[in-house]
C-alpha cells in the first residue's frame, strides 16, 4: 500500500441541525451583508461573535447559524429558524487530526487499481 501522510492537527467546529451540520463561518471572512443579517436578528456585531460564541451566547450560535445556512443553501427563512427552539442546535467539534489524507503516490496507486480492476 502506498504512503499516507498525517494531517496537521485540526478541529472543525459546526452547528448541527435538522440532521445537517453547519460549519462554523471564518469570523474575519463576514460579508457585509451577512453582517447585516447578524445586525439585524441578533443586535451582535461581527466583532463580539466570537467572544460570545465561545460563551455559548445563543445570539452568537444563532447568527453563526444563519451565516453558514445561507453560505450553504442561498435564500434562507429566518422567520421560520427563529420558532425554532434553541436546544435543537447543537454545537459540535470535530478532531481531524486522526485522519488521514493520501499522497500523490497513494492516489496514483489507487486509480492504477481502480484501472486494472475495469480491464479485468
Amino acid at each position: 500500500m502506498a504512503p499516507r501522510k498525517k494531517k496537521e492537527s485540526e478541529q472543525l467546529v459546526y452547528i448541527e441541525w435538522d440532521g445537517r451540520d453547519y460549519p462554523v463561518p471564518d469570523y474575519s471572512a463576514v460579508t457585509f451583508r451577512e453582517n447585516q443579517l447578524v445586525k439585524k436578528v441578533t443586535g451582535l456585531r461581527v466583532g463580539e461573535l466570537q467572544e460570545a460564541f465561545e460563551k455559548n451566547d445563543s445570539d452568537a450560535v444563532l447568527a453563526l447559524f444563519l451565516i453558514s445556512k445561507m453560505r450553504m443553501d442561498g435564500d434562507i427563512d429566518v422567520d421560520a429558524i427563529l420558532d425554532t427552539p434553541v436546544l435543537e442546535f447543537t454545537i459540535k467539534t470535530k478532531d481531524l487530526e486522526d485522519e488521514t489524507v493520501p499522497t500523490p503516490a497513494a492516489e496514483a496507486a489507487e486509480d492504477g487499481k481502480d484501472e486494472a480492476a475495469k480491464t479485468s
